[in-house]
């Protein structure tokens, strides 16, 4: 995997525009990937994030968040489904990934 190079603020751009926006795009944390040259450049962002380390509390904090707002999300799913007429187990969490609808049978 190749790390992604960060671009000083003024030389990206978007949709043609000069972007002078800066950000931390923090995903669900995951193992690295090991890419082939035909992959999308996408691809790359699965994987490990990258942590500041000027801020080393900054991992721990956003991890229990991630953990606890997913879990809301399965508390609230699973009460729509029962509110809809349909079993709780329609809404699950499937290892890592993002929740996965099942599908209903009948």
């Amino acid at each position: 995997m190749q790390p992604t190079v960060a671009q000083p603020a003024g030389q990206e751009y978007t949709r043609g525009e000069r972007d002078w926006c800066e950000q931390v795009d923090i995903g669900a944390e995951r193992d690295a990937l090991l890419l082939a040259a035909d992959q999308p450049p996408w691809a790359r962002l699965r994987g490990p994030n990258q942590w500041p380390a000027a801020l080393p509390e900054l991992r721990d904090t956003i991890l229990r968040y991630q953990a606890a707002a997913g879990a809301l999300a399965i508390r609230v799913a699973q009460a729509l489904a029962v509110a809809l007429g349909q079993a709780d187990q329609l809404i699950v969490r499937q290892g890592a990934a993002p929740l996965c609808v099942t599908s209903r049978e009948g």
